[in-house]
């Protein structure tokens, strides 16, 4: 019989996003037991559903032992942070010297950061912060304009959230936020460049060392 692709899809997603959220942690065992319960279907889907994981890195399977959510070293958030870096500072450059930043949606950026900057820094990262985090960022890269890049980037970007779950801090990166979304908007490419380096560096710093208290 086979199996209905829909339903692998709904695990898939449900289950990735719990990753990246940190509801299933680092290296914590899925027990597809549990799930085949929860969701009241066979074990089958379940185990398609993961080995979609592991494709994209988030699982992995130990003999005999079953499936486990990935363990992040330091060195693996370092080089992620690098090739995120990479990738943004070029797509930055790209968008604006070819002036394929969308204006409109970047003086929204600006106005809803400045909102969220007004307001008491919660002790762990709201949802609202994460959201619109990863739409600054997203929209960085799209604005390159190169589809390839773009696919690269998506692939390493959960790791990225992992990340970001960890480390509950948000100030001084929605602070960077404003000063990077100011300088794109009056078109200083130099300004904007070395404050997304900063930006991403101190990311980097502030993950790793909260991966460290983490482990």
């Amino acid at each position: 019989m086979p199996i209905n692709q829909t339903i692998v899809g709904k695990i898939y997603t449900e289950l990735k996003e719990k990753i990246i959220n940190q509801q299933i942690k680092l290296n914590q065992r899925i027990s597809i037991k549990e799930i085949a319960k929860d969701f009241g279907i066979s074990q089958t889907p379940i185990r398609e559903a993961l080995n979609r994981l592991i494709k994209d890195e988030l699982v992995e399977y130990k003999l005999r032992r079953g499936y486990y959510v990935i363990r992040l070293s330091c060195k693996d958030l370092e080089e992620i942070y690098d090739l995120r870096k990479l990738i943004e500072v070029y797509a930055l450059e790209q968008g604006m010297m070819r002036e394929t930043i969308d204006k409109d949606l970047f003086q929204k950026y600006l106005q809803d950061s400045i909102e969220m900057q007004k307001e008491a820094i919660e002790p762990k990262k709201p949802l609202k912060y994460c959201i619109a985090d990863r739409e600054l960022h997203l929209s960085i890269v799209k604005s390159s304009l190169n589809e390839k890049l773009y696919k690269i980037y998506m692939r390493m970007y959960p790791f990225v959230s992992i990340s970001q779950q960890l480390d509950p801090l948000y100030e001084r990166s929605l602070n960077e936020h404003i000063l990077l979304i100011k300088a794109i908007l009056d078109k200083n490419i130099l300004e904007a460049k070395k404050i997304l380096k900063t930006h991403i560096n101190n990311c980097k710093c502030d993950g790793i060392e909260s991966l460290k208290d983490y482990q």
